[in-house]
């Protein structure tokens, strides 16, 4: 699997600062709600505003923002050149820090509370923005047509659209965020990344989803993204699906899935589709946990807009563990639906006590193969070198799925293309063979 780590250094290594170190000798300035904008900017002269604070910024410099509620939109427009020291924007570390879009008109078109706009080499660390609410795109933190972007450890909450959304642009690194209750009557995803080439989001928590009435799924890489990994970030609570990758209209590629958790949302715990004819090809999800969606654990849909192809070539779906997910009515483990995916991989998985069966084969192209997974209960298709019965998971009804000294997974998996760690970090193989599902049983 050398490819995938491959990928995910390239895209760590992408877009990412460290936000306790802005540069040597780089200039500080702050902000304070008992601030003054006429003020010099200084720990003891706050300005008062964000806004006037981000104006003021060069190359190099930082700006701290002091505890307390800040009623403002934020618009950050600064290129300041990719090989020039960053700007770090940050709270200054004395308590939260939120800025609250209460009462604020929005743009009838996307606009953000806080905006970065035709920007590059920007870091925000440690900002609360909530009550971004407006029009049908109205996002928490917006980033558009920008480069070398990291947004880290910021929270967002109750937003019309995305809490964070990313549109046009490239080196983007979201980490470490909270986005709670978006997509409150608007558009979008909760975290959206569309027309983006290098990113990663990781590490972030999106929970509470605010109805989905248009749009809402948790974590979407869209429309042309490239280049980007998703990992690590739990999904839970959402109206509907998890983790999504959908190429729409534009080709769509090298995207790798992976270590996440999506539980209790209302759709399948991840997806991946080709809307409107644009080709979505070398997607890998693994190591990845999905249980008590309403949905499937993974579908690759041929869903979208009619009188249009909905063209895939090569997703692999290698080493996840999809447990008790679906509803009466339906509800798979893994559920391959899509005439024009080809190339289709669906290898080393758990598929457990989901409710309509565990494996649907239904629809798929050339290239397809699925072999090496451990079926529990009933199922449509069972591929090549199964392996049948209870995983022994050591915990269920505590959701713990790791698998236990008894299950049937271990040392029965399929060496090809698997992950070299499972989903705790812990090397595979562990025992004579790789096991089955997100986790390796530590011998």
């Amino acid at each position: 699997m050398k490819y995938l780590i491959v990928l995910a250094a390239f895209v760590f290594a992408a877009g990412c600062s460290n936000p306790d170190d802005p540069g040597s000798g780089a200039e500080t300035f702050y902000v304070a709600t008992s601030g003054n904008d006429s003020n010099d900017g200084s720990l003891n002269a706050p300005w008062k505003t964000i806004q006037y604070g981000v104006n003021q910024m060069q190359a190099g410099m930082t700006l701290r923002i002091m505890a307390g509620t800040y009623t403002e939109r934020v618009q950050l427009t600064l290129s300041i050149g990719g090989g020039s020291e960053g700007i770090l924007i940050r709270d200054h570390g004395d308590g939260s820090v939120i800025i609250d879009g209460t009462g604020i008109t929005f743009p009838t078109d996307l606009g953000g509370l806080f905006e970065i706009t035709d920007s590059d080499n920007i870091t925000l660390n440690g900002l609360t923005v909530r009550n971004a609410i407006g029009g049908m795109n109205s996002t928490g933190i917006l980033v558009d047509a920008s480069s070398n972007i990291t947004i880290q450890a910021c929270t967002t909450w109750n937003t019309s659209s995305s809490g964070i959304g990313v549109w046009d642009c490239s080196d983007v690194s979201i980490d470490s965020c909270d986005v709670g209750e978006a997509c409150n009557g608007g558009e979008q995803e909760c975290i959206t990344v569309a027309v983006t080439n290098d990113f990663a989001v990781r590490y972030c928590t999106v929970h509470d989803g605010a109805g989905g009435v248009y749009g809402g799924e948790g974590i979407d890489a869209k429309d042309g993204s490239c280049n980007g990994i998703i990992s690590g970030n739990s999904v839970y609570g959402l109206d509907r699906l998890g983790i999504y990758v959908d190429s729409w209209n534009k080709a769509t590629n090298t995207i790798s899935v992976y270590d996440n958790l999506v539980y209790n949302c209302d759709g399948d715990g991840f997806s991946a589709a080709a809307e409107s004819a644009g080709v979505l090809s070398n997607v890998q999800f693994y190591n990845n946990l999905a249980y008590n969606n309403t949905g499937n654990g993974i579908t690759v849909g041929g869903w979208g807009e009619p009188g249009v192809g909905h063209p895939i070539d090569g997703v692999t779906i290698i080493n996840n563990t999809f447990v008790g997910n679906g509803e009466a009515s339906w509800g798979c483990g893994v559920s391959v639906e899509n005439l024009e995916a080809d190339n289709i991989v669906v290898r080393n998985n758990i598929l457990s006590d989901n409710t309509t069966c565990q494996f649907n084969a239904e629809a798929y192209g050339t290239g397809f193969i699925a072999d090496h997974n451990l079926i529990d209960g009933d199922t449509e298709y069972y591929g090549d070198d199964y392996v049948e019965g209870d995983p022994s998971f050591t915990s269920p009804g505590s959701n713990n799925y790791h698998i236990g000294s008894a299950s049937p997974a271990i040392d029965e998996g399929s060496e090809v293309q698997a992950p070299s760690t499972d989903m705790d970090g812990l090397p595979r193989p562990s025992g004579s063979g790789y096991d089955i599902g997100c986790y390796e049983y530590q011998q």
